[in-house]
């Protein structure tokens, strides 16, 4: 099932949502002030926007499992606070569009990592696809791959079995 979020639902909040594969948050310019929490979730950023420049600001999106996220060209992000994530499947970000964020404490699995202007700080990366951290602070994240600015507490290269418990991972459970 589809929710669609437009200009009216700023400053809702979003919390407990389970869409499945099936389900979007259609979202169309001028929606500011959004919190969504605990939910899985894939969002689309649609709608005509009325320039080339459509600022989304005020969002909060934290504990979620993000499946899909795609981001038109003409939408940019301010204030966005994306923590404690699971992103994976298909993430659609246009370099660039980030005029401010926070990112900390995600997991992105096998999705383009694409953050300008952003601090980028305590993820890890399993990733082989683009990632872009053009004119932001990295610290203390890991990837599997040479992905990362070296310094400020980062690493690359590190092994994913190294980083994944599990059944194939170093799980001593």
């Amino acid at each position: 099932s589809a929710i669609f979020i437009d200009s009216l639902a700023s400053g809702s909040k979003f919390i407990g949502f389970a869409q499945g594969a099936s389900g979007f948050f259609y979202i169309t310019p001028g929606t500011d002030n959004i919190t969504l929490e605990r939910s899985q979730v894939q969002l689309y950023f649609s709608g005509s926007a009325s320039s080339t420049f459509v600022r989304l600001s005020n969002w909060t999106i934290s504990k979620c499992y993000i499946t899909y996220w795609q981001w038109p060209a003409a939408f940019y992000a301010e204030n966005l606070s994306l923590t404690n994530c699971i992103l994976t499947g298909t993430n659609q970000i246009v370099p660039g569009n980030i005029i401010s964020a926070l990112v900390r404490n995600n997991l992105f699995y096998n999705v383009p990592v694409i953050y300008g202007n952003s601090y980028f700080a305590n993820n890890i990366l399993v990733t082989t696809l683009t990632v872009d951290l053009s004119l932001s602070t990295v610290k203390n994240c890991i990837a599997t791959g040479n992905l990362l600015p070296a310094g400020s507490g980062n690493q690359n290269s590190v092994s994913q079995n190294d980083l994944i418990v599990g059944p194939t991972g170093k799980s001593t459970d």
